[in-house]
């Protein structure tokens, strides 16, 4: 999340939530400003989107203890978290080394 945000401009924030809501922000002026987003900014939004899924999904229920898994539905949200940090570390260097 942190170079992700990073990558938009955005400065260190205290929760995904405002990491999230940031990074919206951002990519909304820059597409006010040029009518359009940069293939790039375009990444970025897709990116954040897919966090914000796994935060609604799974972080937060999980994190709050509303809800447990089975170790096989554990494997797919793992598989789920893999696929968007392959997505990452195409365009975020610095998330090559967290993966």
């Amino acid at each position: 999340m942190v170079a992700l945000a990073r990558k938009v401009g955005i400065q260190p924030q205290n929760n995904w939530g405002s990491y999230l809501r940031e990074i919206e922000n951002e990519l909304t002026d820059n597409l006010r400003k040029s009518g359009k987003l940069t293939a790039e900014e375009h990444f970025y939004a897709e990116a954040a989107a897919h966090i914000d899924h796994v935060k609604r999904a799974w972080r937060n229920p999980t994190m709050h203890v509303d809800r447990t898994y089975t170790s096989e539905r554990a494997e797919e949200i793992l598989k789920a978290v893999q696929s968007l940090m392959s997505h990452l570390t195409t365009k975020v260097s610095e998330c090559l080394s967290v993966y």
